[in-house]
């Protein structure tokens, strides 16, 4: 045993010796021939993709890099500007409303002035009125009727519904306000209040949008419906005379010393006026004022006369003095 292990020792001299050759066999040498064949043309593969897309890269920048587009820019500035708010208001009346009390069957009624006014400095106004029943009976309400015909507007129509053109003239509009005799469900002392309403806009623009202003004027009107009795009353009853009591002063007591006949005719024209006038304060019919007024010159008449028979006049009063004796002389 020791004499075959050297033996195997000394003769380890090349690869060969340490590493038998393995014997290959010829499939196998085929097969690597193609894995490397196979391996090469994959590259080559990989490598044309690769090179074709880099040349559609290329070819697609070269075409837009043929278009070149560019945008101008500028910037302008507005300088200096004012804004300023203006003021659009105006007013109907110096007080919200009016009372009035409308007599049945009164064709004139009564009549309210409602005045419109802009403010100073406010763009200018265009406007109309329509009503509104705010309260009170609406039968009452239903009969009253308007009628205007001057101011800004000319309407003639029913008060509830009432609805006015466009106008631009402000100012006062005087309507007159009634409702006829007999009107249905209407009693004395009923009421009814209704809104005037101002709807007011700018001038040249929309009623519907922009600046509005509203204004409002409350009318209650009161109703007066006199009972039938009173008015058949009032139609039947006869004019009462009043009953004079005395005589009635005629005279002055400063007339006492007028005379003769020129004084006489101033004393009747005196009489005669005072008379009138009397008469007309008293109501006396004009029978009654006659036979005063013939009474009154009669009484005249006969205080003249009288005054004529107990009074002789200056001139004549002269006495017979004796003789020897001076006349005396009357002042």
């Amino acid at each position: 045993m020791e004499r075959s292990h050297i033996t195997i020792s000394r003769s380890l001299r090349t690869v060969e010796d340490i590493i038998p050759p393995v014997a290959v066999r010829p499939q196998e040498v085929v097969r690597s021939t193609i894995i490397e064949s196979t391996a090469r043309e994959h590259s080559k593969i990989f490598l044309s993709f690769i090179a074709v897309v880099l040349l559609m890269l290329t070819a697609f920048s070269a075409a837009r890099a043929s278009t070149t587009i560019s945008y101008f820019n500028d910037s302008e500035f507005s300088l200096l500007n004012r804004l300023e708010a203006g003021i659009f208001n105006f007013l109907v009346g110096d007080t919200p409303g009016a009372e009035i009390f409308v007599t049945a069957g009164d064709p004139d009624g009564e009549t309210v002035t409602p005045t419109v006014t802009l403010d100073a400095g406010s763009f200018s106004l265009r406007y109309k009125v329509t009503s509104a029943e705010t309260g009170g009976n609406s039968a009452f309400c239903n009969a009253l009727q308007v009628n205007s015909v001057s101011g800004p507007f000319s309407y003639i129509g029913t008060l509830i519904g009432m609805d006015t053109g466009e106008t631009t003239t402000t100012g006062p509009w005087q309507i007159a306000v009634s409702f006829p005799e007999g009107a249905p469900d209407v009693s004395d002392g009923d009421t009814c209040v209704v809104d005037l309403i101002y709807a007011g806009w700018i001038d040249g623009e929309s009623s519907s949008n922009g600046y509005l202003d509203e204004e409002r004027f409350i009318l209650t009107v009161h109703a007066v419906v006199p009972s039938p009795l009173l008015i058949q009353a009032a139609l039947t009853e006869e004019p009462q005379v009043l009953p004079i009591e005395g005589d009635i002063p005629l005279v002055d007591e400063g007339r006492d010393n007028r005379e003769g006949e020129h004084g006489a005719q101033d004393l009747q024209e005196e009489n005669d006026t005072e008379h009138a006038s009397r008469g007309e304060e008293r109501g006396a019919s004009d029978d009654q004022e006659n036979n005063v007024h013939e009474e009154a010159l009669q009484n005249v008449e006969r205080e003249e006369e009288r005054e004529r028979t107990e009074v002789p006049p200056a001139e004549e009063i002269v006495e017979e003095a004796p003789i020897g004796e001076s006349t005396p002389t009357l002042e």
